[in-house]
């Protein structure tokens, strides 16, 4: 009886399909002591394998022509979650140093989401074991099989989770009338991503400083002034600092590393200069770059 190229496939995995699931398991539980061993915060690590039933599916979508298992990248799946970027970025980096990595079939999607396109962010590896731990004599039964694993944040994750609820796959998919809803929702999240990295770091300085209460103001003063400069008056509407402009020269005096002292230019009612105009403040470049 003739057996077409995916049905043997089919029966193929059906066979195998109890070897991915214990390569899963055991690939799952080495990032987790990896990571671990980084001390690198995650919220959660999952892992599944594919069903015969989804890689079905999978082998019928238009554009699908796969003439041996090895070519499916995610016949095993990991998803590694972290709660800020810069660990997503570590994580990324250990699996590169830890496995065998086929960027050929990698992706990092944020690669090939235009500036004006929305979507979830996350970076997928194809992975092998490393050439040192397929001679290991426990990893034999495995050594020939390969994973993708995820990487993303909980916002990332969120917002994944939440389109593939609606099932959009890619933004062409979105009703026009929710697209810009969307949209906004997207770039919420990924601002929303910074802001938590940005209080991570704030969070970290203040516990590391032998002075925080200079941590606390440099921190708003970082926010408010960016690489801009402003006067005392204009610091003192827009923050709740309430020093008066003797306290901030004496600032800017203790602290000639940090602060640049500077003059705002007023003008008079003929647009003329007022000098030596009001006195105000700047943040050195150094101080930004430590941010």
């Amino acid at each position: 009886m003739y057996t077409t190229p995916n049905e043997s496939l089919l029966s193929n995995f059906a066979d195998k399909r109890p070897s991915y699931e214990e390569f899963v398991g055991r690939v799952k539980d080495l990032i987790g002591t990896l990571v671990h061993g980084e001390g690198i915060r995650v919220d959660s690590i999952h892992g599944r394998t594919k069903t015969v039933e989804s890689l079905r599916d999978k082998l019928s979508r238009p554009g699908k022509a796969y003439t041996r298992l090895e070519n499916v990248p995610d016949l095993a799946g990991l998803r590694v979650i972290t709660y800020l970027r810069e660990d997503a970025d570590r994580v990324v980096e250990l699996i590169r140093k830890e496995f065998d990595v086929d960027d050929e079939e990698s992706e990092d999607v944020a690669g090939r989401l235009a500036p004006n396109e929305f979507g979830y962010l996350s970076v997928h590896l194809v992975i092998r074991l490393s050439e040192g731990r397929r001679r290991l004599a426990e990893w034999s039964t495995v050594q020939a099989l390969h994973a993708e694993v995820q990487v993303r944040t909980v916002l990332q994750h969120a917002w994944a989770s939440f389109s593939h609820a609606l099932q959009y796959k890619q933004e062409d998919d979105v009703p026009r009338a929710l697209r810009r809803r969307l949209a906004r929702l997207s770039a919420l999240l990924e601002v929303a991503d910074e802001e938590f990295a940005e209080l991570n770091r704030e969070h970290n300085d203040l516990k590391e400083s032998s002075d925080p209460i200079f941590t606390e103001l440099l921190m708003v003063l970082r926010q408010a002034l960016g690489r801009r400069r402003h006067s005392y008056e204009w610091i003192r509407e827009k923050t709740h600092l309430t020093l008066t402009d003797e306290q901030f020269d004496e600032l800017v005096r203790r602290h000639p590393k940090t602060f640049h002292s500077v003059r705002i230019v007023r003008h008079d009612e003929s647009g003329k200069q007022i000098r030596p105009g009001r006195p105000g403040l700047q943040l050195k470049d150094t101080a930004i770059r430590t941010s």
